[in-house]
């Protein structure tokens, strides 16, 4: 791995610093059947992170137009 490839997790999670948490989801049970369990936190700028519940990370869904609004 490069530096160039390195990023840290305020370069990745950034914006939702300061935001307000405003829902906690899961999966349901056909998203479990198809894609397995996770938890979704919901942030008041749109923003999300999804963790998938096993060895997978997380996925996220803040790029800058969402995090401007």
């Amino acid at each position: 791995m490069s530096e160039a490839d390195y990023s840290n997790i305020r370069q990745i999670l950034g914006s939702l610093i300061g935001k307000t948490l405003v829902d906690i989801t899961q999966h349901d049970k056909d998203e479990f059947a198809e894609t397995g369990s996770f938890i979704q936190f919901h942030f008041d700028n749109g923003g999300y992170v999804k963790v998938p519940i096993g060895d997978d990370g997380f996925h996220h869904n803040c790029e800058e137009e969402k995090a401007d609004g």
